[in-house]
């Protein structure tokens, strides 16, 4: 166990693949492997530890792959593989930065997602969080994953941290009617409109994705006009702490494109999560 410890602590610190061969009790030879899983930056969010006897070829590894989330930016930063292996992106498509909306849009099932968006509400550091959700890749295939994830404050930057496993050969795929349900009913009505974290004042999931001018919100974070933001994060507050709705005349933009003016209509979703919202975009309006 003290020459496992080792190996882990060693990948770790060095990021580098360990190799390590310990004669055991009775002369066993004893073979360690160690592989760092390494983030966007080659920061190491875990390691891959095999151990067995010297003459048994290590076993086929689960393809794992690392990624963090940055609370200020709100944009996912991916590690080796997650573009092509997970999501199955085309190499020419890869981008190693997506907004969050950007991946949820591809879940068709998560039962954890309530525990899941009040974990990130909360990014306490004493707190992780694991469970599994299904994908539709680009290929069209279902793909099962298992994920881990950490909160970490450091500097005063709030993040969270993980792992994603592609379980999909022993959990497999089960679509649920619920996201499928919730989506149809909310595009009934033509407006855009999706699950938004209250705390972060921050759409973490297109229901119903927006198009024309503002399709890029479904995998860019916009901005907010600097002197629209209070009223944007006090509509936010206000459904957070009891109010059944809130509308705010807001103005955004992605990049440094024309600022484009909504209205924004937040829902409190009865739910017993209360840092999770309903909003709905519509065409500016004087309120």
């Amino acid at each position: 166990m003290l020459s496992q410890i080792a190996v882990v602590r060693e990948c770790r610190e060095s990021a580098e693949i360990k190799d390590v061969l310990i004669t055991a009790r009775h002369g066993t030879v004893l073979r360690i492997l160690g592989i760092p899983i390494l983030g966007e930056y080659g920061a190491v969010h875990g390691v891959y530890l095999w151990c067995g006897t010297n003459d048994v070829a290590p076993s086929e590894r689960r393809f794992t792959a690392a990624w963090e989330w940055d609370s200020k930016t709100k944009l996912a930063h991916h590690g080796p593989g997650i573009e092509g292996d997970i999501l199955g992106v085309p190499k020419s498509a890869h981008r190693d930065i997506r907004a969050h909306t950007d991946f949820f849009r591809r879940v068709v099932r998560f039962d954890g997602r309530m525990s899941y968006y009040d974990f990130v509400a909360k990014l306490d550091p004493r707190e992780s969080w694991d469970g599994e959700v299904t994908i539709l890749r680009e290929d069209g295939s279902l793909r099962q994953l298992h994920i881990f994830a950490r909160a970490y404050i450091e500097a005063g930057a709030r993040a969270v941290r993980g792992l994603v496993n592609d379980v999909t050969d022993i959990h497999q795929p089960d679509t649920s009617l619920e996201m499928p349900a919730l989506r149809a009913v909310a595009a009934a009505d033509g407006d855009p409109a999706g699950l938004i974290a209250l705390d972060y004042s921050t759409v973490y999931e297109w229901l119903s994705a927006p198009n024309g001018e503002l399709r890029r919100w479904v995998e860019e974070v916009p901005d907010i006009h600097p002197d629209d933001w209070d009223d944007w994060s006090c509509a936010c507050r206000a459904v957070l702490e009891g109010d059944d709705v809130a509308a705010v005349n807001v103005r955004l933009r992605f990049g440094q494109a024309e600022w484009i003016r909504v209205v924004a209509h937040i829902n409190n979703l009865n739910s017993s999560e209360r840092s999770l919202g309903l909003i709905r975009i519509t065409s500016s309006v004087d309120l």
